[in-house]
Parts: structure tokens; sequence; C-alpha cells
């Protein structure tokens, strides 16, 4: 039976082309008189006209135009889970979503847990997206890994890299855009889709840490996931969490090796 997180998003639709979780609405659009929420766009070229287009400020606004993030990769099935605050914001997600059908398309799929025909369920390891920042800030972190991976499955790169796409999934604590992360921690608290995210890690993610089959890795946001450090749970804290390294020398890294290198392929 598939967890409420996830058929919370697979029921969603956009509504007036503005992603936002029935259950977020009220709060979200309201706090602070909906200054935590940024000015719908419905193109590209509409957001690039925009008078305040890509200057720099400190922009602590979701971007609602974009498809959610509340997870990457099939969260069910992974043997590593990566837990992080918010997926981040830059010119180049707009562009993409209204201008490249399909990523749109990944997009989607994602946020509907269906990985039918999916070489890449972690689909920003997909080299078909080696374009997108998302690939490169993501592959930026695994790289040395996925190296170091494929050397003990003595595999190619590319063999390792597919293998850890089907194997790696991440959570975020909130599953909306934004340069800068805008709420509170009471806030935060109480978003319900938060509340969701939560709940699928305490109900589902750690009965599997606790029978050995599961690693998780905080990588960002350790205060509102709250997650005891101890076996096959990792949490980045302070500067690690700045950082949130994945190479083969950090914590993280080290512990995605010691789960995956003699792992079968599904």
């Amino acid at each position: 039976m598939p967890h409420p997180l996830i058929t919370a998003w697979r029921r969603h639709r956009p509504r007036n082309g503005r992603h936002l979780l029935r259950k977020d609405e009220h709060l979200l659009l309201n706090l602070r008189g909906g200054q935590c929420v940024a000015p719908h766009v419905r193109s590209w070229r509409e957001a690039y006209v925009a008078p305040d287009f890509a200057e720099p400020n400190d922009d602590k606004k979701f971007q609602l135009h974009l498809v959610p993030i509340p997870f990457i990769g099939d969260i069910e099935k992974a043997s590593v889970v990566l837990l992080l605050l918010n997926p981040g914001y830059g010119p180049h997600d707009t562009f993409a979503e209204f201008e490249i059908p399909a990523l749109k398309k990944r997009a989607l799929k994602n946020l509907r847990q269906n990985f039918s025909g999916e070489d890449y369920p972690f689909y920003f390891l997909d080299p078909a997206l080696a374009w997108h920042a998302g690939f490169r800030w993501w592959h930026g972190k695994l790289a040395e890994t996925i190296q170091e991976l494929a050397r003990r499955r003595c595999e190619s790169f590319s063999e390792a890299r597919q293998f850890l796409s089907q194997h790696l999934a991440a959570i975020e604590l909130v599953p909306y855009h934004s340069t800068k992360y805008p709420l509170t921690r009471e806030i935060e608290g109480t978003l319900p889709s938060t509340v969701l995210a939560r709940r699928f890690v305490e109900r589902r993610l750690l009965k599997k840490v606790g029978k050995n089959k599961l690693t998780i890795i905080v990588m960002k946001g350790a205060p509102g996931w709250q997650l005891p450090e101890g076996r096959n749970i990792i949490v980045y804290r302070g500067p690690r969490a700045v950082a949130a390294h994945l190479n083969p020398r950090s914590r993280g890294g080290a512990a995605i090796l010691r789960r995956l290198s003699h792992a079968h392929a599904r």
C-alpha cells in the first residue's frame, strides 16, 4: 500500500498553473501576506522580460510555477536515502520546464513515482540531462563516489552511475523551489507536506534502517528532520551540512560505498 506521501503527490494537479499541494495552500498563501510566494509566471518569456529578472537579492520566495520536488528517485526501493531541506532555484529551472518538454515529463513522472521504462529513476544522474544544473549539482557531489563504486564493482563509470541512480533516492523536507529558504522552524513543522515527508521517514524508512536494509544520510536540514545519529543514519551538521560532501572521503560517500559496493543490480 503506497504511503500517504506518495499518494498525495500522485493525486496532485496544478491549479491555474501553480503547483501547491492542496493542504499547503492556506498556510503558504497567507504567510506574511503571501510574501513567501513569488509572483506567478506562465511562460519563459514572461519570466525573463520581468523588470527584476535575475536581479541578485535575498530572494526567499517559493517558485510555484515549477514542478515540486518532494523526492527524487524511487523512495520505496532505494538502498540509500539522502535527506535535504528544499530544492534550489535558478532561472535555468524556469527555462527548462517551459521550454524543454522532456525535462518536465521526467519531473512529473518522478512526482508520481512512475519509473516505467526509466533507466535512471534518480533522474538528475541521467547523462541525457547533463545540460541541467540539477545534473551538475548531483553529479558533482557523487562523481568520485561513482568512480570508486565502478572500481569496486568492476564496472564502467557509466554502468556504476546508472546502478547508483537505481538505488539512490532523496527526500526534501519542503518540496518547493526557492533561492534561499524562507520558512521558520515553527512554520516548517506545521506544513502538511513536511509532516508527510517526516512520517514517511519515521514509519517506512526507519524500519528498514533497523533491519540493516537502508542507509539514511541527512545532508541538510538536520534540525527539521529530527533524526538521531546511529547505525546506518549519518547526520551532517554545521559546516558539514553547508558543504554536504558525498565523495569517498566523506562520511556520506563512504556509507554509500559500504551499502552498494556488493549490492546486486535490480
